[in-house]
């Protein structure tokens, strides 16, 4: 019996370092459009940029079918089933969360949009929107204060190949309630506000390509008024760098770096302005060599939890990283990768560094050999 929350698979950690499954859907085309029916892999639009399909997979019934130009597209997701059953009660739903014996603790998903591919002699790509509301009632059942979440998210992107060039970008505004009080009980409604933005290049030349990225992740200067701003992140799949806000190395497999005062190094990135350089070279069909230079700092600055309620951290920069990885491609789905990443690390992570305290913080660096096995 597992008693700990999985993180980023449906299997334990221990599972994970094995085999574990995690999807099993049914993918059917029908007259009315294609669907697929099952567990599988959820916030996957778009750019990579906010995309969570590392994560434990959903159940989902997704639909798609194509309306002239436009395809139309339309899904349903349930983030968290506490109804009672025969697996809850043996997992960790049923140790960590009693909602699993009651009704309506559930929350799920509802989204809809569409894409429009283009193509023409100079450029093609695809534009789209999707739309997204999001009820979470898993705290109604808290006897302290229970409340519900209803989050309304328009989510618009694009991409185009434009001649050696790639641009893509993406945005994400989320509003709505993330606190609304139940059963008539006194408390505090919060309200959200939130926004993100995405914009990345790449330009290839022979051998040689260039690029950059940009991000903009909203920032929570207050904890305590009645809106919540930080409610947007980068996602579990956008990995921009070795070390800073990097999940699938850092804050999965090393187990996640801290500064002080919890202030966090791994992903997924939220609270930023970051932006990075990329320059590379393909010797070979096989072979790429990549060096990127990243800079990121807080959006705002993040709010002491030990101090005088509403005081700040005195730092607000994350710093600037330095990578160099080398990639080999060993068959068509097996490939090797080396990574050489260097962080010199900036003030937010001193956390509240008080006056009589003067937290000091140290560079970072990461050697990594990483072999990936795709099938």
């Amino acid at each position: 019996m597992n008693a700990v929350q999985p993180e980023l698979s449906a299997g334990t950690r221990a599972e994970s370092e094995n085999i574990a499954f995690d999807s099993a859907y049914i993918d059917y085309t029908s007259p009315i459009g294609s669907f697929q029916v099952g567990y599988m892999p959820d916030s996957t639009w778009g750019t990579v940029f906010g995309n969570d399909s590392i994560g434990s997979d959903r159940g989902m019934i997704k639909w798609s079918a194509p309306a002239g130009p436009v395809i139309l597209v339309a899904n349903y997701a349930k983030i968290k089933d506490n109804s009672s059953s025969a697996v809850s009660t043996q997992s960790w739903y049923w140790k960590n969360n009693l909602n699993a014996t009651r009704t309506d603790r559930d929350s799920e998903s509802y989204r809809a949009g569409f894409i429009v591919p283009f193509k023409n002699e100079k450029a093609n790509g695809q534009a789209g929107v999707l739309f997204i509301f999001t009820r979470d009632a898993s705290n109604r059942g808290e006897a302290s204060g229970p409340y519900m979440t209803k989050i309304y998210q328009a989510n618009p992107y694009f991409k185009a190949n434009i001649g050696p060039v790639a641009l893509q970008g993406e945005a994400k505004y989320s509003f709505g309630n993330a606190v609304e009080m139940e059963y008539n009980i006194p408390g505090n409604d919060k309200k959200i506000d939130s926004l993100s933005v995405f914009l990345d290049g790449n330009a290839k030349f022979g051998m040689v390509n260039v690029g950059g990225s940009f991000a903009y992740l909203q920032g929570d200067d207050n904890a305590g008024d009645d809106v919540v701003h930080d409610v947007n992140t980068g996602g579990l799949d956008w990995n921009p760098c070795l070390i800073m806000f990097n999940t699938d190395i850092v804050q999965y497999w090393v187990g996640g770096i801290e500064g002080h005062t919890g202030s966090q190094v791994g992903g997924p990135m939220k609270n930023a302005w970051f932006g990075q350089l990329r320059a590379g070279v393909s010797p070979t069909p096989q072979f790429d060599i990549l060096a990127s230079v990243s800079y990121a700092t807080a959006d705002k600055k993040n709010v002491n939890p030990y101090h005088t309620s509403g005081d700040r951290y005195p730092g607000s920069g994350y710093g600037t990283e330095i990578d160099i990885t080398g990639t080999y491609k060993i068959t068509n789905n097996l490939s090797y990768m080396l990574g050489i990443g260097y962080l010199f690390t900036g003030d937010n992570f001193k956390g509240r560094d008080l006056a009589d305290e003067d937290y000091k913080t140290n560079d970072d660096f990461i050697v990594i050999n990483k072999l990936t096995l795709s099938f």
